[in-house]
């Protein structure tokens, strides 16, 4: 129990203990002021001992446990995820006048996924199953595969099965 000390367990004794009635309500009453006393001295300590010299978080938080302030706020945000999420689309949109760079950009990159192999196939087509069940034989056991989960042998040996 907070500020409770021996006197404060002496003087609950007296008051178990006490036959009359004025007995009891005295040792209840020096109890209560013991109690009442160490609860201000503590109270004093916790905020002298407050340093607001290098966090403010730190004292501010023991200034709304001691005085029963929740620290947190219950304020709502007024502004909605999809406002947040449309304002940042927004500011990554790339301003230009001229489309006619990105139009050739876009054109070189399909006439890319066109070109097709020495052997007459394209690189946008599907994997054969045939290509697929090579590269997983060449994968070595025990290896862990990378953040998008494919393991890094199996791109390397893909590739190579599909240029032979």
């Amino acid at each position: 129990m907070p500020c409770w000390d021996k006197e404060c367990k002496t003087l609950y004794r007296s008051f178990i203990q006490a036959r009359v009635r004025t007995d009891a309500d005295r040792a209840a009453s020096s109890l209560l002021s013991r109690l009442e006393q160490k609860k201000q001295e503590r109270w004093e300590e916790a905020v002298n001992s407050i340093d607001f010299s290098h966090s403010s978080r730190k004292p501010w938080r023991t200034i709304n446990k001691l005085t029963g302030r929740s620290g947190r706020s219950s304020r709502v945000c007024p502004v909605s995820k999809n406002s947040i999420a449309s304002q940042l689309v927004q500011n990554g949109a790339y301003k230009t006048s001229d489309r006619e760079p990105t139009r050739l950009v876009n054109k070189e990159l399909s006439d890319l996924w066109k070109i097709p192999t020495p052997e007459g196939h394209s690189i946008s087509e599907p994997f054969r199953p045939e290509v697929f069940a090579a590269a997983l034989r060449r994968l070595k056991p025990g290896k862990s595969p990378g953040l998008d989960s494919i393991f890094p042998e199996f791109i390397l040996h893909a590739g190579s099965d599909l240029k032979s």
